[in-house]
């Protein structure tokens, strides 16, 4: 039978095995003769309150319990064998056929009155002869069906707890990270499988390691790969209440930080060979080049400004650094204010000048979503043409040193660069003026002519 739940026009939305009762919806189906022999007690039917007076609730609540069954007896009719997912989508099915749900058999034992048809269910299942239930002879999901009855709650798969940090952890969700994470999550799951949080093991994590060495990922690049699933796992452990050490705490990766290659700065008058190709080529991407040169920030920081984050009002062009839609920051110092001067200050103002949306680089921007490594691929390889053995980020190293050379306090350079500090006191505090770090940057050697 059907129910409709749409007819506008030209256009009817029916939902099948509903039937309405008084004001209550009910399911109905019915049940195929050739897996009819699993449903031992019911005669040809099954039939239960979906206990809703919500039309669009029952036909949710019919939609999601007809694949459950379709899924079930498409797998009784093959034969084989479950898998673990399988096991508790057919286990939990029982349950609901049997109008029963987690731990409810506490109940029962208050009224002493026992869920006959279920067992009975179970004993047809184990191919008992003598009235006993052979645990031995149950199918895994009718095992599982029990514990749930008893209250034992299979551990979660991985892929349910990565949904569930998604939804709870929604400041991790964002862009980058997101892909990043959903990247080494497949990884994980293509050589050891999405099994139930509690079956993994430190075999299976080492294996992860092993094998983005094989690819040839750098030591830095795999720790920062495993610390995406990590947290994941640490998450579900605790969420779940699972007695179980995260199989990545502590993880060893062979020969760690020996590959590392330290990233060499621009002198200046290399600064000023770019500065003068960047005026030269006059586009985005240079613009994004000359942006980089003296503000240091990093490049994800600029490529993701909004429009309105580029401020020309008043004294000092300034750009304000801050999270958004785009992407987020690396740690809490890193919003932050910071004068424009020299070519970031021309750079800004051709991109304002550019302008036709809301953010400052759109070409860079797909499906709301920062293309962080294609413009790093496409800025780097235009400043190789003219410094080839350094890239984008060398830019920050300059930054850096520029300001040491001419005696910038410490604290006043973490602050420009958006470098995370130490001790407590440092998080007093709005920081310093906007005057005072302008006052600094102007003082850093733009032209080699100044040294």
């Amino acid at each position: 039978m059907a129910v409709t739940v749409l007819d506008c026009g030209a256009l009817r939305l029916e939902s099948k095995y509903i039937l309405r009762k008084v004001n209550t919806y009910y399911f109905r189906r019915r049940i195929p003769q050739d897996v009819r022999h699993h449903y031992p007690g019911k005669k040809s039917d099954l039939f239960f309150s979906l206990k809703t007076k919500s039309l669009e609730e029952a036909a949710r609540l019919a939609n999601k319990y007809a694949k459950e069954q379709d899924a079930l007896w498409a797998a009784w009719r093959e034969g084989g064998e479950f898998s673990s997912k399988e096991n508790l989508v057919a286990a939990q099915k029982l349950l609901d056929d049997h109008s029963l749900r987690f731990g409810q058999i506490h109940e029962f034992r208050r009224t002493d009155i026992q869920p006959d048809d279920f067992f009975d269910t179970l004993r047809h299942l184990s191919q008992s002869g003598t009235g006993e239930i052979i645990k031995e002879n149950l199918p895994e999901y009718a095992v599982l069906a029990a514990d749930m009855l008893h209250g034992q709650r299979p551990a979660p798969h991985l892929s349910e707890v990565a949904e569930r940090y998604v939804a709870l952890k929604s400041s991790r969700n964002s862009g980058k990270s997101k892909s990043d994470r959903d990247r080494v999550l497949s990884d994980f799951y293509q050589i050891v499988g999405d099994l139930p949080l509690d079956q993994y093991s430190r075999s299976h994590a080492n294996a992860l390691v092993c094998l983005y060495a094989e690819k040839g990922n750098k030591t830095a690049t795999i720790k920062r790969k495993l610390n995406q699933i990590s947290p994941v796992i640490e998450f579900g452990l605790k969420e779940y209440e699972i007695e179980k050490q995260n199989v990545f705490s502590g993880i060893h990766i062979p020969d760690f930080g020996e590959d590392v290659q330290s990233r060499s700065p621009y002198s200046v008058d290399e600064l000023h060979s770019l500065e003068s190709y960047c005026r030269k080529q006059d586009d985005d991407i240079r613009w994004l080049a000359a942006m980089l040169q003296d503000t240091g920030a990093r490049l994800s920081e600029v490529l993701g400004l909004a429009s309105e984050d580029i401020f020309f009002e008043g004294d000092i062009p300034h750009i304000h650094i801050r999270p958004n839609s785009l992407r987020r920051l690396k740690n809490n110092g890193s919003e932050r204010t910071v004068p424009l001067v020299g070519a970031s200050l021309w750079a800004a103002k051709r991109v304002a000048s550019r302008a036709k949306g809301r953010w400052a680089f759109p070409r860079y921007i797909k499906d709301d979503k920062l293309q962080s490594t294609h413009a790093s691929n496409a800025l780097n390889k235009s400043l190789k043409t003219i410094v080839p053995d350094k890239t984008a980020h060398s830019f920050r190293h300059a930054f850096r040193d520029r300001l040491r050379n001419v005696g910038c306090p410490s604290d006043v350079i973490d602050q420009l660069g958006g470098w995370a500090t130490g001790g407590v006191g440092t998080t007093y505090g709005d920081g310093y003026s906007l005057r005072y770090l302008h006052s600094w940057l102007q003082q850093i050697p733009l032209d080699p002519k100044q040294i």
